[in-house]
């Protein structure tokens, strides 16, 4: 567990599992790591080139960034949590809900928005396969691509003209 505190942090270079970062506490997932299963609960994650995040869980206004090159798969991003995927870098298999918040300014693929959850996707980004439940908000920010979309009875696409 990475708890709270000024400069707590742990760098991750082969395999983590089922890591909890707490208010403050900072993980960086450095090239070449993978961390699996764990929640980032109001900390912070950072996801370097090469690097992978797998099946975790953003709450409580923690944060996730993916950076070029590198990659999330499964994230949950729920209770003021937010994820976001740099430019080069790729999300697939995102479940936004509950006042979450994904930014996709790279590529994202199969995401699911529920009651609540957010994604937009900004310039020069990408979201194919996107499922927009009931009171799921997807925004489409000019000169963005919005694939292949499913959208339920109850929610909403907002697109920018370019």
């Amino acid at each position: 567990m990475v708890s709270s505190g000024a400069g707590v942090g742990v760098g991750v270079y082969g395999s983590a599992s089922n890591t909890t970062v707490s208010g403050g506490g900072v993980i960086e997932i450095t090239s070449g790591g993978t961390a699996t299963g764990g929640t980032i609960n109001g900390g912070s994650a950072y996801v370097d080139a090469n690097g992978v995040l797998n099946s975790a869980t953003v709450e409580n206004s923690g944060l996730a960034v993916v950076s070029a090159g590198a990659s999330a798969n499964n994230v949950t991003v729920e209770t003021n949590g937010s994820l976001a995927v740099n430019s080069g870098a790729v999300a697939s298999g995102t479940i936004v809900s509950s006042n979450g918040g994904l930014a996709v300014a790279g590529t994202a693929s199969n995401t699911t928005v529920n009651n609540s959850g957010v994604i937009e996707i900004t310039s020069g980004g990408t979201a194919t396969g996107t499922t927009v439940n009931s009171g799921g908000n997807v925004y489409a920010d000019a000169n963005s691509i919005l694939g292949t979309t499913t959208v339920a009875n109850g929610g909403q696409i907002s697109a920018a003209r370019a």
